[in-house]
This record gives C-alpha cells, structure tokens and sequence, in this order.
C-alpha cells in the first residue's frame, strides 16, 4: 500500500508530525492486492537535537480482503475461412486474482452462426459453459463453417460465482480459395453417329469465390468412339450450349471420357471426373460388297463375300439376304446344287453359292443383286463375272457309214464325216488315219493314205477325200480315224467308218486247155482240160454249155 499526507504520497524519509496524525491528515491506501496485511517502519524525533527514538515497526491496520471482480477483454481470434483455431487465454485475455482458473466459468451468451465452438468433443450451444482451465488446456476450439463470411463474434459471461462480466470474442475470418463444386449428372445419350450438346445439366461447376466463366472445364481422357468440339471450356460455356460430342457412328453402345475442373486460384483442381455416354444404336443400312467373279468356261466356283458381301454391324450374316433381280444369262446361281435367285450372306461364307457356267463360247457374264437386313435394302450392284475360254474336246459326228459299188471310188462326203467344235474351224480339225480299209484304199486329192496319214475336215467337206474299192467280194470293210483340234490333250480316238460294199455279178472266167485222145476213143474231161471260176458263183452251180463241134 501506500501512506499518504493528503494529499501527497510519503516516499522513504519523509516526515510528518503528531498533528497531522491529529488532524486525520495520514492515511493509508491498500494497493488492492490480495494481501490481508502491511507495515512500514518510522522513528520519532523532536527538535531539541536530542537523539531518536529506536526505529519501531508499524502495523496501522489488518487488511480485509474485498473479492475483486474477474477480468475480461477480449483479443480477437484469426481464422483461415474453413479451417479453426484454438481459442486461448491470450483471446480472451481474461484473469481474477481471487479466484482459481477452475472457478472462472465462462457461459456462452450468442453462438457464432457461421461456425462452431467446441470443448473437447463438444460442440458448445447457447447456454453452455466451460471454465479458463478448459481454455489453458487448449480444450476450445472455433472451426469455420467455409462460408465466404469475413468476420464472426461470440457472445461470452464471465464470473467467479459473485460478479459477472460480459464480453465479445470477436473472429476474423482470413477468405480462402475454395475448391469447385463439380455437379450435373455426368451422364447423357446420343444416338449412333449422332451429335449432342454437353448441357449443363451434364456438367455444373458451382464456386462461391468465382463465377461460371471462372471456371474451367479440361479434358484430361478424350472420348474412344466420338470426339468433343472443345478440349478446355468454361461452365459459362456449357451453360451457353457450345460444346458438343459427336459420335462416330461405330456399333459400341457407350463412350466416355474424362474431365478436370480449376477455378481461377492456383492449386485446387478437381481431378478424375468420369462423364458416360450412352449410345442409343441406329439400325444401319446394309452396304451391298460386290466383285467379278473369274471361273474357266463351264465349270462351276464358289462365290465369297468379295465377290458377293455385305456390311452391316447391326445385322447377323444369316439376317441379310440377297435378292437377284437380274440373273445370269450364260450360267445358273445355284444354292446347295438347286438354282436360286436368294440366299443369305452366311450361306456365302459357307460357300453353299455356287456360280455354274453353261459352256458356252462367251467370255463374260453378270447378274445383279441387292441386299436387306429386313429393314432396308440397299441399291442394285452388278457382279461381273470373267469366263477363261477353254478348247472344248472336237465332235465326231456324221453318218461313220458308207456304201460303195464293188470295185468302185466314193466320195466320203461331211455326211459320212461330220467333225465340229465351237473352238476351231473346218481346216483346224485334223482326221488321222489308224487303220486302213482292208479291201479299199483312201485317198486325198490323189494321194493315197496309209496308217498315220491325215486330212482335215475342210478336204472333206471340199470333197476331196474318196475311197477306192479293189473289187474284192468282200460284203463289208471298215476303216478306224482319230480326231483332234490341234489341243494337247483332246484327241477323239476309235471313230470307226463302216463300209458297205454293194456287190456286182462278176462275168465267169472259162479255161479252155487241149484235149489229146486216140482216134475213136474216149477220154474224161478234167479241170485242166475245161475249167471255170466266178467269185460270185459256187462251183456247183457253174453250168458249161457245148455251142457246138470243132
């Protein structure tokens, strides 16, 4: 405490006399402190100049202790927006020196209402309470709800059970980026190779720091099976219906692709954001695949999917069914050994389709045909068709039979002989002799023709080959020929002309020898005296007639 002579404080050697005592005009002041008791020390002098008194030690007074009323005022706190902050004693800033932290006891009068107080694990409403060890412990806690709030304050009594003091802890709120809200339904259809807006519905950043042209959509995983018009683009963007997928028109049923999402701070993307695509499949046309057909003349091939095919990724090979509406004019189509004028794609992978050329002389063919998956059917398409000649084998026709006189020359016209073949003429149809006429010969234009000699069909038909009979008495010959067209490998062999010879009476031949007898003898007549042949005749029935004596 403090003595005082009103009104002045007395220091150390100062004085003062019996009549100030007297006159009420010494005091003492306690200095408040929680002390219950003082002293000071004085010695008494007059001033005769004698000696003073021994120094005397002083109690004036015991001190009544008074119960001082707690402090209270508050610092404010400082928070991150969104993050908290421990409230301490240097907060609060609160003290009593009469009374222990654990009977300093705080209750809550407003509760913050962007943000929460907590002791502990408790969150602390109105009405709540908690002492100024609680907060020495550092059990108090402000947490920041991450609204874009810039300030918030608490509502605060203090008391030490006998007075109560009120405050307010106010709380700075520092602004932090927040990061974007990423939203919408990351989901949308398109119909097969078709296009589609990317709307906000789809896609929709929200940030309460920034607006939508802040914030910016990437794309970090492009779509498989279509593409995007934008590759970086903004939520304004979106909401103005500017970007856009187009499908490309593939069988695949969904497609995706990936997306970031920024905002104007540096730092806090929102990465891995999936958007799925459903893709709602179209029925396609069927493409009709057609080719040119090469086979070698009159066989047969089997057609392929180049040569006859479809495309069509909705429809199964067994669905799509040909159709022909022009067929072929020097073959057949046939369908397991049947001719057809339909089959199925699958049957032409199965080869059962079958292209048969009729043998004719042409080199070409074609037929046409269309397509349908039983929805739709596709344009016309012409199948060529290439035909390789091939030297067909020569014909050897004709009568193969001829008359001739006995001992007469015949022509052997084109009706006995008649050769043909749709690859050669006349003069490229060689006959070769095999084996001669036993009782004739044959000739041409003078020569006559042995074993291994030849002629051609055109001498015949100019006429020119003959056959020369030797008269024999044969009723009946034969001669064998070969037919070739000059091709390796097509000679006709064992033609057989057969010869029927029609046969003259030949006038007998009478032999007439000497016959020697003795006068008025008699003497037998033998074939060396008269004999006859005739080949025509039997010997018995050669009749001589005597016209008459010598």
């Amino acid at each position: 405490g403090t003595l005082f002579k009103n009104p002045s404080p007395l220091g150390l050697g100062d004085t003062f006399t019996q009549a100030d005592i007297d006159a009420d005009t010494i005091s003492y002041w306690h200095s408040g402190s929680e002390t219950i008791s003082d002293s000071f020390q004085f010695f008494v002098d007059d001033v005769s100049g004698g000696s003073p008194t021994a120094t005397t030690t002083f109690t004036p007074l015991t001190i009544t202790p008074v119960d001082d009323p707690p402090s209270f005022t508050p610092v404010a706190a400082v928070v991150d927006e969104g993050a908290a902050v421990t409230i301490s004693n240097g907060h609060l800033n609160a003290a009593d020196p009469d009374t222990s932290n654990d009977n300093l006891i705080f209750e809550v009068t407003s509760v913050p209402p962007l943000g929460t107080l907590v002791l502990g694990a408790s969150v602390l409403q109105l009405g709540s309470t908690f002492t100024l060890a609680d907060v020495v412990a550092g059990q108090l806690v402000y947490t920041h709800d991450g609204s874009e709030t810039v300030a918030a304050a608490i509502g605060l009594e203090l008391t030490d059970s006998t007075t109560i003091v009120s405050g307010t802890l106010d709380i700075a709120v520092n602004p932090v980026s927040d990061t974007p809200v990423a939203g919408g339904s990351f989901a949308f259809a398109v119909g097969e190779g078709s296009s589609a807006v990317v709307s906000s519905t789809v896609l929709a950043a929200a940030d309460v720091d920034d607006g939508p042209e802040a914030l910016t959509w990437t794309v970090t995983s492009a779509p498989s099976h279509g593409a995007l018009n934008q590759q970086s683009f903004t939520q304004a963007q979106v909401s103005s219906n500017i970007v856009g997928y187009t499908h490309d028109g593939g069988e695949e049923s969904t497609d995706s692709f990936t997306l970031s999402l920024d905002d104007a701070a540096v730092g806090d993307p929102v990465t891995g954001l999936v958007v799925t695509i459903t893709v709602n499949a179209v029925d396609d046309p069927p493409t009709l695949v057609t080719g040119t057909v090469t086979i070698d003349e009159g066989e047969k091939t089997a057609l392929t999917k180049v040569e006859v095919g479809a495309l069509d990724p909705d429809t199964k090979a067994e669905k799509l069914i040909f159709t022909v509406t022009l067929p072929p004019v020097n073959g057949n189509l046939m369908l397991n050994g049947a001719q057809t004028v339909s089959f199925s794609l699958q049957d032409v992978a199965d080869g059962l389709v079958v292209y048969a050329h009729n043998g004719s002389e042409t080199t070409a063919d074609s037929f046409t045909v269309t397509v349908t998956d039983q929805s739709s059917t596709s344009t016309a398409g012409i199948v060529s068709v290439i035909v390789n000649p091939v030297s067909d084998p020569p014909s050897a026709g004709g009568s193969l039979t001829i008359s001739v006189t006995e001992g007469a020359t015949v022509t052997v016209s084109n009706t006995v002989l008649a050769a043909t073949d749709v690859d050669d003429g006349a003069e490229a149809l060689t006959w070769t002799l095999d084996a001669v006429p036993s009782d004739g010969k044959l000739y041409v234009d003078g020569s006559f023709l042995d074993v291994g000699d030849t002629f051609t069909q055109e001498q015949v038909d100019s006429g020119l080959l003959l056959l020369l009979h030797d008269g024999s008495e044969s009723q009946s010959d034969v001669f064998e020929l070969s037919l070739d067209d000059g091709e390796v490998g097509n000679p006709i062999t064992g033609v057989m002309v057969d010869i029927e010879v029609i046969a003259i009476d030949d006038m007998p031949v009478l032999f007439v020898g000497t016959l020697v007898v003795a006068e008025g003898g008699l003497v037998t007549f033998s074939t060396g005296t008269v004999d006859a042949t005739d080949p025509d005749t039997g010997r018995e029935d050669l009749e001589f007639n005597v016209t008459g004596p010598l």
